[in-house]
């Protein structure tokens, strides 16, 4: 008999990192039936029960979480971000295929699940953004910066009559994102193409954007909101997140307060409709923790 595939890949896990026991109970315990349908559903869709490819997704998982963590204890006692360029960046991650398809995207996408910040986020894209985009007379939207291609992929399976469009700087992340989609069976619906925005702003419009944890990976994000502002038309709505105080191995921009955030969006012509700050965990007052702002804009 086939096992769940949140079983299997708890089993898995505690076998490569019995250290790691609990994070699936906690997150089903917070979540309930419907987290375990939700990571069920991606875990079967990309790894099909190939039990050697989803040990290679936790394994990257792994040593994802765990430089993050390192990280993240640096950022406690210094309380900045390790100084880099976005040029440095692009080069030591974002052209590095190995890393990115041995680590990088695998923490990514299962980060979705098993952080809480991220979780909360993908429920709320979900359940308030994306119903935005299926109701439309005109269910186009532009996903800037795709990665892995998760929040894309959430909003073409919301209706088949919803199309998307991503603009990237990494050929491996469309080439994931290409995977991804294909995998669920929505890659017809996606077109995608290699830009940079910031330096060369597209002159297309559309009627809702999205950008999911962008900004912190940039020298100047009020420059990239600027380029984004001009790219949604008149009346439509954006998607746009950041992550706060979370140290990681391509973070630039660093964000302390979702106020900060906001205070951009305003400076890039963008009001704030709605907002969420969630955290990754509780932690004891002073302790810096990750967290994720998300905001609905026009």
């Amino acid at each position: 008999m086939k096992k769940n595939p949140v079983v299997l890949f708890n089993d898995l896990l505690l076998k490569i990192a019995p250290y790691m026991k609990g994070i699936v109970d906690e997150q089903q315990k917070a979540f309930g039936d419907q987290w375990v349908k939700d990571f069920s559903e991606t875990l079967d869709r990309m790894f099909k029960g190939e039990e050697h490819k989803l040990r290679g997704a936790i394994e990257g998982y792994i040593r994802y979480t765990m430089k993050a963590k390192k990280l993240q204890l640096r950022f406690e006692q210094e309380r900045v971000y390790r100084p880099q360029s976005f040029d440095q960046v692009v080069e030591n991650v974002y052209h590095e295929r190995q890393y990115l398809f041995g680590t990088y995207f695998p923490g990514i996408l299962i980060g979705h699940y098993l952080w809480r910040d991220h979780y909360l986020q993908y429920r709320y894209f979900l359940d308030e953004f994306v119903p935005l985009i299926a109701s439309s007379a005109t269910p186009r939207f532009c996903d800037i910066g795709v990665g892995t291609g998760f929040f894309t992929r959430l909003a073409l399976a919301a209706d088949e009559r919803i199309e998307g469009f991503s603009y990237e700087i990494s050929e491996h992340a469309l080439a994931f994102t290409k995977a991804h989609l294909e995998a669920f069976g929505l890659a017809e619906r996606w077109q995608y193409e290699v830009r940079n925005i910031t330096d060369d702003p597209p002159e297309k419009q559309w009627p809702f954007i999205v950008s999911v944890e962008v900004l912190e990976h940039l020298e100047d994000p009020v420059k990239f909101l600027g380029s984004l502002r001009k790219m949604l038309l008149p009346g439509g709505k954006g998607f746009i997140s950041a992550a706060l105080t979370a140290p990681t191995i391509d973070h630039i921009y660093l964000y302390e307060s979702c106020d900060q955030i906001a205070e951009q969006l305003k400076q890039a012509g963008f009001a704030v409709l709605d907002f969420i700050e969630q955290a990754a965990f509780e932690a004891p007052s002073g302790q810096t923790v990750p967290r994720v702002g998300a905001f609905i804009v026009n």
